[in-house]
């Protein structure tokens, strides 16, 4: 009988005899017994490509000798070391992923050390087909902001983007009303914009006219808001159906739906707040609003702010099973510029307010800011049937503009375009490529309206209502030719109301993989749009002996439909897997756009994007050059028809310890064009040449013709702004939040630039900016949770 106390010595005692008794296996990768062997195999394994000849870290090694084996991998350098065989024959095996295997023997002396180095030829896996099926209407990661190049190009844009009065003929309305001939050139308002720049920016699907802030004071757009960003300069795919001087199409972020995330901040100047998060396990939201306060403007010295600004967006998305989505979005934003009118008009614009008098739509005439803006919304369902993704959206959108002007003969000017737009795409795999077509309408109605401010002329307005629709259908096929090269080809077909037969849009895209990081792009195309009127088919319609028409009355007229094609090439390059290259070069040609007549307008140039999304450091940098020259017989007078205009942006964004960070943003612009406004007085007789001469005016073709080849400020602008940040992460109740104060410098070269120009050649010689930047150093705090 065992007495218990002396159980676990029995139990150890068996245990020990168990182990020594047992075969020795390599299973557990245990060398023999020491005692027995002090043999060692070690060696280097390689790979060898063509003629290169490499270590290879990683390989396994398996080592056998009878029943006794052992596995092991080489290191970084592809070096293995065995020690502890017993003397006699082992047979090594060496495998790599991508490299054939090889096996070899070798005999191991006592007490010795054997070097076997192997070398793997390559060895490519071959694998069974395999087909990858995705949403192509969805990004791969909707909840991600965009990159920097992506930024870039919207920074870029903007830089050209102007308050959309010129493109939406506004100021061609102006220049109709009876009596308006340029007579003084001290009497000229020149604003940024023409006619010809008939760009279509989407936001999910809405059209919007300028949903950029322009004045400096904030970022041109809300980053943390939107998903991607996507420039098309041409070779825009056929579901697009407009955008005769390029595309931008805005889509919005899906909400992170983990918790309540949010941004804040506050500086001297201005306001910002985002906010995003779950309303239900299969939905969430993003708020996002920004504006000026002008609380801090009285430190500066310089009295309230002429600049104005507010915008408000909205994205409301859920998410369902097999592949079902729906979103809505709303989107709002208002600017103004004080453009300090003359006493006369002030007192007039009181007088209507004070007897409240409604505006020529509706509203009551809001002083003398220069006002625009935007509203708008949208939504979409996404879905599955069978193996096709189909996507269903509709937006409305209202663009409004007031620009009150004159100065002997003050004058209120108000527009407003509503439109409505109507999608459905589908796409379906064919084959190895995907079959993409679908349907869109859209509706447009605009109304231009300009009173009379002078108290003998109080009531007398000119109002234009245009209205059109069209609509149409698209195809588009994209499908490999070659390992290298896709294909991408279909085109469009639209009915434009008012307009005899259908319009035919073909596009053609080829792509070249020249490499696995760089694609060569040869595409082209044909778009077409409605375009704005001119001011001669305001005055054929109007007349300057027609008499003023009253309030309720209007004369309707007939949209135009311009057309533009294009031809673009581009090059997409990863330098590196941060750094990306993209260059485009293209070539347009425009017909039936506002003041070109029968002739046609042409443009050419470049477009030079560079991007880098470090861990530290990101950042771009882009430039574009256009040129614009029109056909023979397009001017009457003896200027060169020809006109260039060249923008840079770049923004830098780094950290300069683990607590600080340092961003910068560089903007310049040169050659933009402008559109004259005349606010001139009832009677006076049109000017001479001489005196178009001095307003740098050649006669009314400059005036219309597109684009404007007046000439506005005789230097261009360069804009910097630096912003120095701190970052600390306190941890709140288990919550981690981050807070920034900043110190930034807007227009820290303090050069003057300004969306209004008034020229006056007694005092200075030439354009004088309207509520210009100046240097404002700010200070301020954000804060993220």
């Amino acid at each position: 009988m065992v007495h218990p106390s002396s159980v676990p010595g029995v139990l150890l005692s068996i245990l020990l005899f168990w182990t020594l008794a047992s075969p020795c296996s390599g299973q557990a990768g245990t060398p023999d017994d020491p005692r027995q062997a002090a043999g060692t195999i070690r060696g280097t394994v390689s790979g060898r490509l063509g003629s290169a000849v490499r270590p290879l870290p990683n390989a396994i090694l398996h080592v056998s000798s009878g029943a006794r084996h052992f596995t092991l991998s080489t290191d970084t350098g592809g070096r293995y070391s065995l020690p502890g065989l017993t003397s006699g024959s082992w047979r090594v095996r060496a495998l790599h992923v991508g490299y054939r295997t090889i096996a070899a023997s070798a005999q191991v002396p006592v007490d010795g050390t054997v070097t076997l180095d192997l070398t793997l030829a390559r060895e490519p896996v071959v694998l069974p087909s395999l087909l990858v099926e995705t949403d192509r209407l969805l990004p791969l990661d909707p909840t991600q902001f965009p990159n920097p190049a992506e930024m870039g190009e919207i920074a870029l844009r903007a830089l050209e983007s102007t308050s959309g009065m010129a493109e939406g003929g506004l100021a061609q309305l102006v220049r109709s009303i009876p009596g308006n001939d340029p007579s003084d050139p001290q009497d000229v308002l020149l604003m940024r914009g023409s006619a010809s720049d008939l760009k279509l920016v989407l936001l999910d699907g809405a059209p919007v006219y300028t949903p950029f802030h322009m004045a400096g004071l904030v970022e041109s757009f809300e980053p943390q808001a939107l998903g991607s960003a996507s420039l098309f300069l041409g070779g825009a795919p056929a579901r697009f159906d407009g955008g005769l001087s390029y595309i931008l199409d805005l889509q919005g972020r899906t909400p992170r739906m983990d918790r309540l995330r949010g941004t804040a901040s506050a500086d001297l100047l201005t306001g910002r707040l985002l906010l995003e998060g779950p309303l239900s396990p299969s939905a969430g939201f993003i708020l996002g609003a920004r504006g000026l306060h002008n609380l801090g403007a009285p430190l500066f010295g310089q009295g309230p702010s002429p600049y104005g600004f507010g915008d408000l967006l909205t994205r409301l998305e859920w998410t369902g099973d097999d592949g079902q989505a729906a979103y809505l979005t709303g989107f709002w934003n208002q600017e103004s510029v004080l453009l300090d009118l003359s006493e006369d008009a002030e007192a007039a614009l009181s007088e209507e307010i004070d007897s409240g008098n409604q505006g020529i739509l509706g509203d009551p005439p809001l002083g003398d800011d220069a006002r625009w803006g935007n509203q708008a919304a949208a939504g979409g369902y996404r879905f599955r049937l069978g193996r096709a993704s189909v996507e269903l959206g509709g937006a409305i959108s209202r663009y409004e503009a007031e620009l009150p002007v004159g100065d002997s003969l003050p004058l209120f000017a108000q527009s407003r375009s509503d439109r409505t737009r109507l999608t459905a795409d589908f796409s379906h795999p064919l084959g190895d490529g995907t079959l993409r077509f679908g349907a869109s309408f859209d509706r447009v109605n605009s109304t231009y309206s300009a009173m009379s401010l002078d108290s003998a002329r109080i009531g007398q307005v000119n109002r234009v209502a245009l209205d059109g629709s069209f609509g149409g259908g698209y195809l588009e096929i994209t499908r490999p030719l070659t390992k290298s090269l896709t294909l991408r080809g279909g085109g469009r077909l639209d009915r434009f109301q008012g307009d005899e037969g259908v319009r035919v849009a073909p596009r053609l895209s080829v792509t070249w993989m020249l490499t696995d990081q760089a694609a060569l792009t040869l595409a082209g195309g044909r778009y077409h749009q409605y375009s704005s009127l001119a001011a001669e088919e305001l005055e054929r319609n109007l007349g300057s002996d027609s008499p003023w028409p009253t309030y309720g009355q209007s004369v309707p007229l007939e949209l135009i439909v311009g057309k533009a094609d294009h031809l673009v090439v581009a090059l997409d390059q990863s330098l590196t897997p941060d750094l990306r290259l993209g260059l485009e070069g293209f070539v347009k040609n425009y017909t039936g756009v506002a003041g070109t007549g029968d002739n046609s307008l042409n443009a050419s140039g470049i477009d030079l994007r560079v991007a880098r999304d470090g861990e530290r450091t990101s950042g771009w940098l882009g430039y574009t050059l256009t040129w614009f020259w029109a056909s023979d017989g397009f001017l009457s007078s003896g200027d060169s028809p020809f006109s260039g205009r060249h923008l840079l942006s770049a923004g830098l964004l780094t950290s300069l310890t683990n607590r600080t960070g340092l961003r910068l943003r560089a903007s310049y612009g040169d050659g933009l064009p402008f559109t004259s406004v005349p606010v001139f007085a009832d009677g006076i007789s049109a000017p001479s040449q001489a005196e178009r001469n001095t307003l740098n005016l050649a006669g009314d073709q400059v005036l219309n013709s597109a684009p404007n080849l007046t000439v506005g400020p005789d230097d261009g602008f360069l804009r910097l702004e630096i912003e120095l940040f701190g970052r600390w992460a306190p941890t709140l109740s288990g919550r981690t939040m981050e807070i920034r104060p900043y110190i930034r410098v807007l227009n820290a070269l303090n050069r003057r630039d300004a969306l209004f120009y008034h020229f006056d050649p007694w005092r200075t010689g030439g354009p004088v900016p309207l509520a210009d930047l100046p240097l404002l150093p700010l200070v301020g705090l954000e804060w993220r949770f």
